[in-house]
């Protein structure tokens, strides 16, 4: 869920008096120091993303994921995982971030958070094949055999891109070992 979604949900059920009262709060932290937070929540509640809502330059999201992927490959997964949490939450529509931020739950048996970062990653991009082999891998290593076998079956009939020719060998040997299990 977008920082948008929430500040949204959070304002939906306020009474004018809750809501005179929150914006004169953020009035005051702004003015305390603490940057324009009145701003930002507004940009927030026009759903703008919060990189945009906090004005920060064009290219930053980028430029962070191009540090975690460099991190996740030089074996830092911890530092990567950081890295991958700030985009999901900075550019949530990044469909890479929320893979990212999987892989690296994954890794770090974290699987209820790797579960739900691959499936936003498939909600952001329904086609996408890395998320859909990747919940499937994880569905297997849960011993969740026929949610696996229906995933890799998904993944099948995914278009061919090149994404998936890269993943096609890891598929297939999962599915090897699934069809073994069964």
């Amino acid at each position: 869920m977008t920082a948008a979604v929430l500040a949204k949900q959070m304002m939906a059920g306020l009474s004018q008096t809750a809501l005179t009262e929150l914006h004169d709060t953020l009035k005051a932290l702004s003015q305390g120091g603490f940057g324009d937070v009145s701003t930002v929540f507004g940009k927030l509640l026009d759903g703008q993303e919060m990189s945009a809502a906090l004005g920060l330059p064009e290219g930053t999201a980028a430029l962070l994921y191009a540090q975690a992927h460099a991190r996740f490959n030089n074996g830092h997964v911890e530092d990567a995982l950081a890295l991958f949490q700030a985009l999901t939450v900075l550019a949530p529509s990044g469909k890479d971030h929320w893979l990212g931020l999987g892989i690296c739950l994954r890794l770090s048996g974290v699987f209820a958070g790797a579960r739900l970062a691959f499936a936003t990653a498939l909600e952001l991009e329904p086609q996408c094949p890395a998320a859909t082999y990747h919940l499937a891998e994880l569905a297997f290593a849960q011993g969740q055999l026929s949610e696996a076998g229906a995933l890799l079956v998904a993944f099948s009939g995914l278009p061919e891109t090149a994404t998936k020719q890269n993943l096609a060998a890891e598929a297939r040997r999962l599915g090897a070992v699934l069809g073994a299990r069964r």
